[in-house]
C-alpha cells in the first residue's frame, strides 16, 4: 500500500470526497503534454494491476500493469509511440480551521487567512507507463500503455557467475535499464535471501523477465513495477494493512474455504527426479514450481533447505478468495493483505491479487485461490501422480511418465493363473533418461485374495507386487520407474498381468482389516467436511456385520444406540487384538 497520511485514510472513507486526476505524456523527443480530469473521456480510464492468474496464487509472478485511457488531445499519434505516461491521483481532504490556531499567526497574516472549510491536497502517484498503442479518432486519441516490466523481455546473457538474489535482480535491472527499488537488506531478510545461487540455462531462449520470476520464486514472493517505475519484490504476508467493512463494499463474493499450501514439488533435472517437500499437517494444496534454473543444485541437502524454506513460508500464508466492488482508493496495491468484516464477512483475511482502478469511478478488487477441500478428496498417491505428470516432457534429463488406465467392469473375474489385463505401446525419445509406468485397474473379488501384479517391458519382468484384497469391488494401482539407456529409442510394449489366489487367513485377521478400512473411511469423510461433523455412527452397522461373520464363536447384537454388543469370549479376543477396548457399564463397546 502506498504510504499515505492517517488523515487520508480517514477522509477516503468519508461520505463524500473531492479529487482530481492528472498526468503528463513525455515523448521520446522530449516534448511534454499535460492532461487533467477534464481531458479524460468519461468512463474511459482503467488501470489494471495483478500478481496472479485467474484461479490460483502464483509464486514469482511478473505481470505488467496495463493502462487504457482516452483523451481529448490534439497530437500526432505516431509521436506518442514509446512515450512515457506519468499518472497521478490528487485527493483533497476537507479541513476546518479553528480560532485557537490564531495564536500561531501574526497580525499581518490574519487578514489573509481563511477560517472556513478548506481542502488540503495529497497526491498519490499511480505509476509510469510506456505507450504501445495509439488510436486516433476525430477528436479523441485512445492510448494503451504498459509499465516497465516489458523492458525485461529481452534475451538474457548469463555469465555463469554465482550471485545472491539481490545481485541477480541488480544484474537484470542493469541490463534492462530499470531501477531496482528494493534494498539489499530487505532482500536478505526474505526466505533464502542470503544464499548464493547459480543460474543453470535449461532453455535455449531465456529472458531477463524469466530470471526475475525465478528469483522471486526462490524468495517466496512476486515481482512488481511500483508507482515510481522501479522493480520491487513483495513476499507473501498474512498481516492486514486495512479492513474492508460491509459499509465500504458495493457488492462482494466471499468463498467458504481458505486457500493454503502445505506441499511443494520441484524438479531436479540432472537426476531426472521430482522432489516433494511439505509441512505437517500436510492437508492443504500442493504447489509445483517445476524446474527452476536457480535450484538445479547438485548438493541435495542444500537444495532441500532452500525448497523447504519456500514451503515453510508459503504454508504460513492463508487467504480466503473473494472479489468486491469498493469506492476507489488508489493507495492500495496488489499483494496488500486485507481483512473483511460486516455483512457476510467474518473477519476473513485476503490478499489482493488483482485490482482494477476506474478513473472517476469505483475499484474492483479480487483474491484468487483454489479449494483445499477438493484436494483432500484425493489420496496422497493421486497427488503424487499429478505432481509428476505436471512437469515438462521432452527435455534432456527429464523423467517421462506414461499413464495407462484400464478400468474394468465390476464383474471382471481374475483367474488363479497369470493373465494379461492391459497392454500398451509407447515410443522412447533420445532426450529421455528415465521413465515410469503407472497402471490403475478396478475389478471384483468373490473372496479375500492375494493379488499378484506383474509389469513386463518388452516381455521382460521389471516389477512385481503382491497385495491382500477383500471381497467386493477394489482398485489396484502399480507404479514402477525404469532407466532408459542409449540405444533404447523406438517403440516398446508394456503388459500388465494379474493373478489371484484365495487368502488363507483367519476370520479375525479379515475382521481386523475390515475394521481398519472402515476407520480409515470415517477419517476421510470427517476430513472432507473439515472435521465439522463426526460420522462414527455410520460404521456401527458394518462393524456388527463383520463381527457377526465370526461363526461358531461369537454373536453380535445391535443395541438401541446403533452400536454393537458381543459375547464375553469375543470381547476378550478383540481386546487382546486391538490393545484395549474400553467397555461402559451398559456393556456397549466404544
Amino acid at each position: 500500500m502506498y504510504e499515505v497520511s492517517e488523515k487520508y485514510r480517514q477522509a477516503i472513507r468519508g461520505r463524500s470526497r473531492k479529487f482530481d486526476w492528472y498526468g503528463t505524456i513525455t515523448t521520446k523527443a522530449g516534448r511534454v503534454y499535460e492532461f487533467t480530469t477534464k481531458d479524460i473521456v468519461k468512463g474511459s480510464g482503467t488501470l489494471t494491476r495483478s500478481c496472479a492468474g485467474s484461479t490460483s496464487l502464483e509464486l514469482g509472478s511478473v505481470y505488467s500493469a496495463e493502462l487504457d485511457i482516452s483523451l481529448f488531445l490534439d497530437v500526432d499519434r505516431y509521436s506518442l509511440y514509446d512515450a512515457v505516461i506519468d499518472l497521478f491521483f490528487v485527493f483533497r481532504r476537507r479541513e476546518t480551521r479553528r480560532w485557537n490556531e490564531l495564536r500561531s499567526l501574526s497580525w499581518d497574516s490574519i487578514s489573509g487567512t481563511a477560517w472556513n472549510v478548506q481542502y488540503v491536497p495529497e497526491t498519490v502517484p499511480m505509476g509510469r507507463f510506456v505507450i504501445s498503442e495509439a488510436t486516433r479518432t476525430l477528436t479523441i486519441i485512445q492510448l494503451k500503455a504498459y509499465d516497465f516490466m516489458l523492458r525485461f523481455d529481452k534475451s538474457m546473457v548469463n555469465s555463469g557467475t554465482a550471485r545472491t538474489p539481490y545481485e541477480w535482480l541488480s544484474f537484470a535491472c542493469a541490463a534492462c535499464k530499470v531501477t531496482l527499488g528494493v534494498s539489499e537488506e530487505a532482500v536478505a531478510a526474505m526466505p533464502n535471501g542470503d544464499r548464493s545461487l547459480s543460474f543453470t540455462n535449461l532453455e535455449e531462449d531465456m529472458t531477463y523477465r524469466d530470471l526475475i520470476a525465478q528469483v522471486a520464486t526462490v524468495l517466496c514472493g512476486v515481482c512488481q513495477i511500483d508507482r515510481s517505475g522501479t522493480l520491487t519484490v513483495i513476499p507473501f504476508s498474512n498481516t492486514p494493512v486495512m479492513d474492508i467493512p460491509a459499509s465500504w463494499r458495493y457488492s462482494s463474493k466471499i468463498a467458504d474455504y481458505i486457500t493454503k499450501y502445505t506441499g511443494l514439488y520441484a524438479t531436479y533435472r540432472a537426476g531426472g527426479v521430482t522432489e516433494y517437500y511439505k509441512v505437517e499437517p500436510d492437508d492443504g494444496l500442493i504447489y509445483n514450481i517445476g524446474t527452476n534454473p536457480l535450484l538445479q543444485i547438485a548438493a541435495g541437502a542444500e537444495r532441500g533447505r532452500i525448497l523447504q524454506g519456500i514451503i515453510d513460508h508459503l504454508s504460513a500464508t492463508t487467504y480466503t478468495p473473494f472479489e468486491a466492488d469498493i469506492p476507489g482508493d488508489p493507495a492500495i496495491d496488489p499483494m496488500d493483505v486485507l481483512s473483511l468484516s460486516g455483512g457476510q464477512a467474518r473477519g476473513e483475511i485476503a490478499c489482493i491479487t488483482e485490482i482494477v482502478y476506474r478513473i472517476n469511478g469505483k475499484s474492483h478488487i479480487k483474491c484468487v485461490g483454489e479449494n483445499p477441500r477438493l484436494n483432500q478428496a484425493k489420496s496422497r498417491y493421486t497427488k503424487d501422480i499429478e505432481g509428476l505428470l505436471a512437469q515438462n516432457e521432452g527435455i534432456e534429463g527429464t523423467s517421462t511418465f506414461w499413464m495407462s488406465d484400464a478400468y474394468s467392469p465390476a464383474d471382471m473375474s481374475i483367474a488363479a493363473d497369470e493373465a494379461v489385463v492391459c497392454a500398451t505401446q509407447f515410443e522412447i525419445q533420445t532426450d529421455k533418461s528415465r521413465g515410469e509406468i503407472i497402471w490403475t485397474g478396478t475389478y471384483a473379488l468373490d473372496e479375500p485374495s492375494i493379488v499378484t501384479a506383474n509389469v513386463y517391458l518388452d516381455e521382460r519382468l521389471i516389477y512385481s507386487c503382491r497385495d491382500y484384497r477383500l471381497t467386493g469391488n477394489t482398485t489396484l494401482t502399480v507404479s514402477t520407474p525404469f532407466d532408459i539407456q542409449r540405444g533404447d529409442e523406438g517403440v516398446h510394449e508394456v503388459k500388465i498381468t494379474l493373478a489371484c489366489v484365495v487368502a488363507e487367513e483367519s476370520d479375525f485377521t479379515v475382521l481386523t482389516r475390515r475394521i481398519a478400512a472402515l476407520e480409515n473411511r470415517v477419517r476421510q469423510i470427517e476430513k472432507g467436511f473439515g472435521n465439522e461433523i463426526i460420522v462414527e455412527e455410520v460404521i456401527h452397522g458394518d462393524l456388527a456385520e463383520a463381527i457377526g461373520g465370526i461363526t461358531g464363536r461369537a454373536s453380535a447384537t445391535i443395541l438401541g444406540s446403533g452400536a454393537f454388543g458381543v459375547t464375553e469370549e469375543v470381547r476378550l479376543e478383540l481386546a487382546a487384538m486391538f490393545g484395549a477396548i474400553e467397555e461402559n457399564a451398559g456393556g456397549e463397546t466404544e
